[in-house]
């Protein structure tokens, strides 16, 4: 990968790993981030071809091509491609709606269904009840009950089927890694960032704490070197919670080499069609070198025939079925 940046198309400020780093003066730490330098830290490395396997295994061939077919995803845009990684943080509201909903549902079906047949039958048993009471109580249950819950829910339905969302439900962005740039972003709940910097001047610190039940609980997080902030970009938000520690290094190395702009962009099933559009990662396949770096046994390799032959082809990943997807991803974690 000896071509300049400029042919690369990358910025100056793209992170290479071949490419000293100046180090600067540290800011004094403050408690949290004293608190957060207590874990493991992960060093920068030359990264390999290891994947984490947990972090990619939610986003099957099927959900892939699902997604990329839907008229709504006009521009193909993932949280995942060849110039950015981005999560989003839904709204502090989100929990209370959730609950309210979920309470709205209950009423419409169960509550007060229930309350109107009572009150129908107290009115014609109970001689302190009149038809112009039955009337009044069903308008109070009606007006003041049924129609906010039913709007509430209904509203909550159609946001769930991707109709119509509430402003302040829509989730805000939380980070962005940047692989032309080289910079990580991190926002506040507003959606405005809160700091910005080159990757190469943030620690990447694995912690640990047990669970009541007695397991452990990891987190990964990126801190900066230089400055104390109070807050760190929350990299574990990529995947599901793991026991397995191994996975957390899988998952910085695939962060390293999506932000080398030196090497080719992670072998995963959301990049596989972005990997022509990167240059170093379209020069690489290029040369016939993708999936190479794989250490297979003779024997796993022959059971999964052409899956897992070398190299890889352009669509090796979209055009596999779930079956063989969720059987490539135990051989690979067996592999590593």
């Amino acid at each position: 990968m000896s071509a300049s940046l400029e042919q690369l198309d990358y910025l100056e400020t793209a992170y290479r790993s071949d490419k000293p780093i100046a180090e600067r003066a540290v800011y004094p730490m403050g408690l949290w981030e004293g608190l957060m330098r207590q874990g493991t830290p992960l060093p920068l490395t030359q990264p390999s071809e290891k994947v984490s396997t947990t972090a990619i295994a939610d986003m099957t061939p099927s959900e892939y091509r699902k997604v990329n077919q839907d008229p709504k995803n006009k521009h193909n845009d993932f949280f995942w491609t060849e110039t950015k990684l981005s999560q989003e943080k839904l709204s502090g509201w989100t929990s209370i709606y959730l609950n309210l909903s979920g309470l709205a549902k209950i009423m419409c079906l169960f509550l007060l269904p229930f309350s109107y047949v009572v009150i129908f039958f107290l009115a014609f048993s109970s001689q302190y009840f009149s038809f112009s009471d039955l009337i009044d109580f069903y308008l109070i249950l009606t007006f003041y009950f049924l129609l906010p819950c039913s709007v509430i829910w209904g509203q909550f339905e159609l946001m769930n089927r991707g109709y119509f969302t509430l402003w302040f439900l829509k989730a805000k962005k939380h980070y962005e890694l940047n692989r032309k740039t080289g910079m990580v972003t991190l926002y506040k709940g507003n959606g405005k960032p809160r700091f910005s910097h080159p990757f190469h001047e943030f620690d990447c610190i694995l912690t640990s704490s047990p669970t009541p039940q007695g397991l452990m609980n990891y987190g990964l997080f990126l801190v900066h070197r230089y400055n104390g902030y109070s807050f760190g970009v929350p990299l574990q938000s990529l995947m599901p919670g793991s026991p397995l520690v191994a996975e957390y290094h899988y998952l910085w190395n695939m962060i390293q080499a999506y932000m080398d702009v030196t090497s080719p962009m992670p072998d995963i099933l959301v990049l596989e069609e972005a990997r022509e559009r990167d240059p170093t990662t379209r020069e690489f396949d290029a040369k016939g070198l993708r999936g190479t770096a794989l250490n297979m046994s003779g024997e796993t390799a022959a059971n999964k025939g052409d899956l897992l032959k070398n190299p890889r082809g352009s669509h090796f990943w979209r055009n596999m079925s779930d079956e063989d997807f969720e059987q490539i991803l135990k051989t690979i974690a067996k592999s590593q």
